[in-house]
């Protein structure tokens, strides 16, 4: 079974309350203020760098379909405009066939016209669908560069407290100024973590919106198919 990386964070919270610190940090609790028991807990240093990589090779490439996207609404955007005016044009010749007493002429025209303005209909469903697309990848880059930002601040808190065990023996004054170092980073990584649920909740909240408007497109492209002459 695959867990989220949230649900494990949560899950290595739970035992880190309860589990106590690698032997090594023992001694560390008599001379400093480094606690046994640690509410930051950490990832594996090569799930850290993965992850770091792989959250940076998602924001690169939601960054080029933002692009590609803003390339598609614009010709959608064109064409819409294309659409009106044959609409126009449409409801001109059908007004000339009524005024003309040219019936059949002017029902096969109310049919193009309906059908047009029908698919304009859709074309600006599918605008619309474009613009949730931007908003939710714009979203998705951004929640990608929280986590990179997350993962670094890990790495870094990790490297720190390395030292922190390296340096076990040093000095009580160089012992206090790592182990502020390493309150300021965890305080980094909580901050970094908390912005990156931020993003992730956003990303989420845009992806419903598009679903939603897959949906009216849909919906519009059925409406065009069910009108009949």
């Amino acid at each position: 079974m695959t867990i989220h990386p949230c649900a494990a964070v949560a899950l290595a919270f739970t035992v880190a309350l309860v589990t106590p610190a690698p032997s090594g940090l023992h001694a560390q609790t008599t001379d400093s203020t480094y606690r046994m028991f640690t509410a930051v807990t950490l990832r594996p240093d090569a799930a850290l760098r993965s992850g770091g990589e792989s959250a940076r090779v998602d924001e690169q490439e939601a960054s080029r379909e933002i692009d590609r996207l803003k390339d598609e609404r614009a010709r959608i955007e064109a064409r819409v405009n294309v659409q009106k005016a044959d609409i126009d044009a449409l409801k001109s010749r059908s007004d000339l066939a009524k005024k003309d007493g040219r019936d059949a002429d002017r029902a096969d025209l109310e049919f193009r016209r309906r059908r047009a303005d029908a698919d304009r209909k859709t074309l600006e469903e599918i605008k619309s669908l474009f613009g949730d697309q931007l908003d939710e990848m714009t979203a998705k880059r951004d929640w990608a560069r929280a986590r990179a930002k997350t993962y670094d601040a890990e790495l870094a808190l990790a490297r720190k407290r390395q030292e922190r065990v390296e340096r076990a023996s040093a000095d009580s004054t160089a012992l206090g100024r790592l182990d502020s170092e390493i309150l300021d980073l965890e305080e980094k990584v909580l901050n970094a973590r908390t912005d990156e649920a931020s993003k992730q909740a956003s990303w989420a909240s845009r992806y419903r919106d598009t679903v939603a408007q897959e949906t009216s497109v849909w919906r519009s492209q059925q409406a065009a198919r069910s009108i009949k002459p």
